[in-house]
């Protein structure tokens, strides 16, 4: 008798997987956001120990599949995601990030993240709104914490 796959197996699976961009942007992100939505605390562990582990398609498709999930559990993997030196990479985990569920959740950039957004702004103006919205919503957290 096999033993069934964990959510986070059977994720990790897929994302390994070469897809062509249109069909994924389509229709296969939807299958590992299923699998995210299943996701038990110890395969959020599993996914916050391995992602950045991973090959750049993987954890860009990781951080696309991220959209919408709870920041509670998503929002530290996505924040050092979007400091990654893949360009690809950190827009769409700054994307991502702007999806969330925060619930409270509040962010915190760190400086060298936001130097990281800042090169990124540069390199794909199209990420400027994601990251502006990042930037306020962590200055607004902020305030309120203070």
């Amino acid at each position: 008798m096999t033993e069934q796959m964990t959510s986070f197996e059977q994720l990790d699976a897929y994302l390994a997987r070469d897809f062509n961009p249109d069909y994924w942007y389509d229709d296969a992100y939807s299958f590992a956001m299923q699998w995210i939505a299943e996701f038990t605390s110890a395969d959020w562990v599993a996914l916050r120990a391995s992602a950045l582990c991973r090959p750049p398609d993987w954890q860009q498709r990781c951080a696309y599949a991220l959209i919408g999930s709870p920041a509670t559990a998503s929002a530290d993997l996505l924040l050092q995601m979007a400091g990654a030196d893949d360009d690809a990479i950190s827009w769409t985990a700054v994307s991502a990030l702007k999806a969330l569920r925060w619930n409270g959740v509040h962010p915190q950039l760190a400086p060298t993240l936001d130097e990281r957004l800042t090169r990124l702004a540069r390199a794909k103006p199209m990420a400027l709104d994601a990251i502006d919205w990042l930037r306020q919503y962590a200055q607004e957290t902020a305030a309120i914490k203070n």
